[in-house]
């Protein structure tokens, strides 16, 4: 009986491995991006696009996990880590501090 449960466990643990692999990136991304959304230019916009980063990096780390040949990203800093969803996601955020200024903003920064 002990052998049964434990090849059920192996099983949960496999399947929920490349499944923690994509959320947690994202789910870091949203609290970094909470402690800077005072410096966002458009925090709306800025959301959207560090989360798709995150998840899109995040995504190619999980398929590594599942024994997917994604060798092409190994240029990536800290990808043979598990990690190389963070230097895309780090440069996705001080780039929305820049990009998506609404026009109201730049009139009164202007006045």
């Amino acid at each position: 009986m002990c052998g049964c449960s434990n090849i059920g466990l192996a099983q949960l643990i496999s399947l929920s491995v490349p499944v923690l692999f994509a959320l947690y990136p994202v789910a870091i991304a949203l609290v970094a991006l909470t402690f800077a959304r005072k410096y966002l230019a458009n925090p709306k916009l800025a959301y959207r696009v560090v989360i798709l980063v995150s998840l899109s990096f995040a995504m190619i780390d999980a398929a590594k996990v599942t024994g997917i040949d994604v060798s092409f990203f190994n240029a990536l800093p800290l990808f043979s880590v598990g990690m190389g969803w963070v230097m895309p996601t780090v440069a996705a955020i001080i780039c929305m501090c820049f990009v998506g200024r609404n026009d109201e903003k730049l009139e009164q920064e202007a006045a």
